[in-house]
């Protein structure tokens, strides 16, 4: 592994790292608290972490993941596998396909055909699926979702069947239920209510999801607690809404256009719908807020108010770890920069120098396909 601090190669601004490595780095995103971003100079990748450091690792990764569990997904030599914070392949790249190494299991396929295998954070087999399996999700509150026949079930940790393949589609469970193209249901399978819906999202920790139906009117937006019940009704006043930790980003139909605003389950705003677009928190205590009739994002905090003046011309990803990517114009081969959450740069990145999209969408590495 190679550490290299301030290296003028890769513009580090020498003011936003002492302040970062001072620590106002925010909480981390929902993923892992201890962030670091991939970032590629069009070729390979080598990560950023919160303190400033450009951790450059051991072989030449050309596709990589954010780190879950510490470890890495990446792409060597047109293999995947998985790479240690020491810069080195803790489990070699030997695989076709990988998914990303959730609640300590991860799964695998070596060739461009079944079977797919589960292994461990030391890359031996706990189980293996039979030939019938073309793909599985990782593991969410002890079971993975795994496709057979077009159908999807659900096994636990040894590989054990506890839902069998019932499904068109299928989520990760949380709160103690997942959404199917039959509602939700709870970890044994049984409906966990009544109700007629087109999409749901995974439940908060408080117990609330956000759903959607559609009809003639077009595609209307929920909140439901875990009985089924709405507690902000289904609505075509709203273009979108999406959940934000224990609170939900809403974008409403104002007559002329949509604003953002974020609101509780009760539908109270802590942010006012003063804004054009509003990324999500996800976990910090600072988002990019476009305010409503300006062509920049600023900074705003949990309430609303805005922290950093409206200068980025794009918010590529929301803050994980106290960091953000931004974009210094409207096409997409401007470069982009990496951010603090006082808005002060960490990195320039001239093109053909980018972020991976796991960083800025996440999800990447979540199933097999």
């Amino acid at each position: 592994m190679k550490v290299r601090m301030n290296v003028l190669k890769h513009a580090i601004a020498p003011v936003a790292l002492a302040a970062l490595m001072a620590g106002c780095g925010g909480p981390g995103g929902p993923q892992e608290k201890n962030v670091w971003i991939p970032v590629s100079d069009g070729d390979t990748y080598y990560y950023l972490d919160k303190k400033g450091d450009v951790v450059t690792p051991e072989v030449a990764v050309k596709e990589t993941s954010v780190f879950y569990d510490d470890y890495a997904v990446v792409r060597v030599d047109g293999r995947s596998g998985y790479l240690g914070r020491d810069g080195k392949l803790a489990i070699p790249a030997e695989y076709l396909r990988a998914t990303r190494f959730s609640e300590g299991l991860a799964f695998v396929r070596k060739e461009d055909k079944p079977p797919i295998q589960a292994i461990d954070k030391a890359g031996e087999v706990v189980f293996t699926f039979p030939n019938e399996v073309s793909d599985a999700r990782r593991f969410s509150e002890g079971l993975a979702a795994f496709e057979m026949g077009y159908k999807w079930g659900y096994v636990d940790r040894i590989g054990k069947v506890v839902i069998e393949p019932a499904y068109a589609k299928a989520g990760d469970f949380s709160n103690g239920l997942a959404f199917t193209n039959k509602g939700y249901v709870d970890k044994n399978g049984a409906p966990a209510f009544e109700a007629d819906l087109d999409t749901g999202g995974p439940f908060s920790a408080k117990g609330y999801a956000v759903v959607s139906t559609y009809d003639r009117r077009g595609v209307q937006y929920g909140v439901i607690n875990r009985k089924g019940e709405y507690v902000i009704a289904a609505s075509d006043i709203y273009a979108n809404i999406l959940a934000d930790g224990d609170e939900f980003i809403v974008y409403e139909n104002d007559g002329d256009h949509y604003l953002a605003g974020r609101i509780n389950e009760a539908g109270k705003p802590s942010v006012d719908f003063d804004y054009e677009d509003i990324k999500p928190f996800g976990g910090s205590k600072y988002a990019g807020a476009r305010p409503e009739f300006d062509d920049a994002f600023g900074i705003i905090d949990l309430k609303g108010q805005i922290i950093v003046e409206p200068q980025f011309a794009q918010f590529v990803s929301s803050f994980k770890g106290g960091m953000a990517v931004v974009r210094n114009g409207y096409r997409s081969g401007d470069g982009m920069k990496i951010i603090n959450e006082k808005g002060e740069t960490l990195m320039d990145l001239e093109y053909p120098a980018t972020v991976s999209e796991d960083f800025i969408t996440g999800g990447r590495y979540d199933s097999i396909f």
